[in-house]
């Protein structure tokens, strides 16, 4: 066997919370500096201040808004830690690495997270949640685990909020919002849905996930 010297300079701050996102690294956890850049940053003042006013405007709110308010905030750090100039460009049930997220960007989102809500949470986050309605979701539980069990607390739950994140003009752009209206009012015959492939599809013939898949492909084909 032959062993090899190499000298690098490595940020390890950065690489290594990325490297050992997915599974822990044995090779690494030897080094001095790889233990202090996995180790969870302690909390300043300020800090800790921000991530309590979050999590207490959350806990006044009713839990249908509290979904579209975290959704809110997971989006809004998501499209910031791409560079995206509007969480319009991210939509709530699209896949991470559908929109470019890499191994680094999955640990910087993942530290802003933990700054706002201030849980310990993994650094597989992403890949654990790969979508913004899944985080939003994992995040609310872990934050009100003990709050009344509601209709809400189902395992649709994603969805709903995925739904509740499309604005309204996007439905009727999409021509979805009288479909969705009349499925609120308990129609027993909604009226069918745009026109797909050269078939009708008809309302009954679409779940909850079914509908929220078509509306995001179809404002994300017309934007």
């Amino acid at each position: 066997d032959l062993t090899f010297l190499t000298v690098t300079h490595t940020d390890w701050s950065r690489f290594a919370p990325s490297f050992t996102a997915e599974r822990p690294s044995p090779l690494l956890t030897g080094i001095p500096e790889v233990r202090e850049a996995l180790a969870e940053p302690e909390q300043d003042a300020e800090t800790a201040g921000g991530e309590a006013e979050f999590v207490q405007r959350l806990a006044a709110m009713p839990e249908a808004e509290r979904s579209r308010a975290m959704l809110d905030m997971v989006r809004t750090e998501a499209a910031r830690t791409l560079g995206f100039e509007s969480v319009a460009d991210l939509p709530a049930g699209r896949a991470f690495r559908e929109v470019g997220f890499d191994s680094v960007m999955a640990v910087e989102l993942r530290n802003r997270l933990r700054t706002t809500t201030g849980l310990p949470l993994p650094a597989a986050l992403v890949f654990d949640y790969p979508t913004p309605a899944a985080i939003a979701t994992y995040l609310q539980a872990e934050l009100f685990a003990d709050a009344p069990a509601t209709e809400e607390n189902d395992p649709d739950a994603e969805i709903r909020a995925a739904l509740a994140a499309i604005p309204i003009s996007r439905l009727r752009k999409a021509g979805l919002l009288d479909m969705v209206l009349q499925l609120a009012n308990g129609d027993a015959e909604p009226a069918p849905a745009p026109a797909a492939s050269g078939e009708e599809l008809s309302l009954d013939e679409m779940d909850a996930e079914a509908l929220l898949r078509l509306a995001t492909d179809e404002t994300t084909n017309g934007d």
